[in-house]
């Protein structure tokens, strides 16, 4: 009787989650890398108390600041990016347990080392979906947060 390789649902779902939270934490990630830069290279090098740009910025040395909203938004990308990368850690299947399988006369080895073609296309429209939805709602959620006594200092 031979062994045929077989993905069971469980892992399946396993895998599919971990790239969806993989998506989102990539998404998190790239927005942040590119409000830092758009922040960056349009803000003014020293406070500006009558715009509230009193929130630092710092890249190797060099300062910008930013408004209360923009740090916010910033911080909470990054909190965003780590909570995702967490959760993807947590739910990827874990290599290397191959387990035996048996039905009747059939019998089926898991193969946890071989990640489906299809993760990666969930991977990217995971994280399209979200880069979408923290475009459109990213603002009113920063301030959501600051009106309830966020403070982007905090990270």
């Amino acid at each position: 009787m031979g062994y045929f390789y077989m993905r069971t649902s469980r892992w399946l779902i396993r895998w599919h989650v971990a790239a969806v939270f993989a998506g989102f934490a990539a998404a998190s990630f790239s927005i942040h890398l590119y409000l830092f830069y758009v922040y960056f290279s349009s803000h003014p090098g020293v406070r500006n108390l009558a715009l509230g740009q009193v929130y630092p910025l710092s890249n190797h040395g060099a300062i910008v600041y930013l408004s209360r909203q923009e740090a916010a938004c910033l911080s909470l990308l990054m909190a965003g990016f780590a909570f995702w990368l967490v959760g993807t850690m947590v739910v990827i299947p874990k290599a290397g347990i191959r387990r035996r399988l048996r039905h009747g006369r059939m019998a089926w080895v898991t193969d946890p080392d071989d990640p489906v073609p299809a993760v990666g296309m969930t991977v990217a429209l995971a994280g399209l979906a979200y880069a979408a939805a923290i475009w459109k709602f990213g603002v009113p959620i920063a301030r959501l947060a600051i009106d309830n006594g966020y403070s982007p200092t905090a990270w």
